[in-house]
């Protein structure tokens, strides 16, 4: 854009002629105007198809959902049965250890509280002398 278009007469345009910036802008309503005809009929095209569905005919001026529509989800648990059990595999290290500590912290303090409660942990308590 030049900035002595908008100086000289207000046009963006530049050094277009007012003349043909209007019929530019006619052009250009029109189409505006004809894509909205266009829209307005489509919409009045589906309604009317969705209006007359309790018929078993098919709508000719309706085709439907793209098979992408269709099916979202096709082929993602297969996709996933191989990726999924790589990505797991990848992480059990991490995971697994982590797991391996807190069940080995779980059983020893699940068999010392056993043994405390015990007839032999009670013995012992009295022994040590921290029997409550």
């Amino acid at each position: 854009m030049r900035a002595s278009g908008i100086q000289n007469g207000g046009s963006v345009l530049g050094g277009v002629s007012s003349a043909d910036a209007e019929q530019a802008r006619r052009t250009w309503d029109g189409g505006v105007l004809l894509a909205l005809q266009s829209s307005v009929e489509l919409c009045n095209t589906v309604g009317s198809g969705l209006a007359s569905s309790a018929s078993t005919a098919p709508d000719s001026r309706y085709s439907g959902i793209s098979a992408f529509q269709q099916r979202p989800f096709a082929g993602a648990l297969n996709g996933y049965i191989f990726n999924g059990y790589k990505r797991l595999a990848k992480q059990l290290p991490y995971s697994g250890t982590a797991f391996a500590l807190g069940y080995g912290v779980y059983y020893w303090a699940s068999s010392k509280h056993e043994y405390l409660n015990s007839k032999a942990g009670h013995i012992e308590a009295l022994k040590n002398g921290t029997a409550e």
